[in-house]
């Protein structure tokens, strides 16, 4: 039984650090997306659509990477 609680722990330990990596992924592309749009389309985008971007952006990559889980 401890074992089984330990082998428990450790997946969602991993399921968190992938959590994290995608959403840091999914910001640093968001960041370099609106740095496109800076230079080559002189569009500035506001905070609220970056931040709303980005958190969708993390979502679809989850549900695409882990897509027998529940997430949103």
């Amino acid at each position: 039984m401890e074992l089984n609680m330990l082998n428990r722990l450790r997946e969602v330990s991993s399921v968190g650090k992938s959590l994290w990596i995608i959403s840091v992924t999914a910001a640093c592309w968001s960041v370099w997306l609106v740095r496109n749009e800076l230079v080559f389309d002189r569009k500035w985008p506001t905070m609220n659509s970056f931040i709303f971007h980005s958190k969708i952006r993390a979502l679809m990559w989850v549900r695409f990477w882990c897509p027998s889980r529940h997430v949103g």
